[in-house]
């Protein structure tokens, strides 16, 4: 099989995957899936499973940051403690359950999960109705 295809698919998911990362779509996922769909056109001849190893890891570990900072700086900008761990849990589970369409899942779930996080507060006597901000 001549590589042209393949060396296509790898170019073309690295430039759209780096295009969607400052929308704040999956892109990571997307050029993780042009380095195995790459390892599968050429036979795993050229990346092998150590090298798609090392990058599911790299990537898993870069959700698990990006997660983190999302959760540690929502207070930072405003956001309730409750609110941010709405959002955390709402983004894990609508990831996991929009696995067809990953944008969906987890765009919604965090906004829904912030939004049921926030709501939860304001609905339970908090410091917030005192001028305070709610924990």
């Amino acid at each position: 099989m001549s590589h042209v295809l393949p060396v296509l698919l790898l170019g073309v998911c690295t430039i759209f995957g780096l295009l969607l990362v400052p929308l704040g779509l999956p892109g990571l996922w997307v050029m993780v899936a042009g380095i195995v769909g790459y390892g599968w056109l050429t036979d795993f001849r050229s990346v092998g499973v150590a090298t798609m190893g090392v990058a599911l890891g790299l990537a898993f570990l870069g959700e698990i940051i990006e997660w983190w900072l999302g959760f540690r700086f929502a207070r930072t900008y405003g956001g309730s403690r409750r609110s941010a761990w709405g959002a955390l849990v709402g983004g894990i589970v609508g990831a996991a359950m929009g696995v067809p369409v990953p944008v969906v899942g987890s765009v919604i779930g965090a906004f829904l999960g912030s939004f049921a996080g926030a709501a939860h507060c304001s609905s339970t006597p908090c410091p917030a109705r005192r001028g305070r901000r709610c924990a």
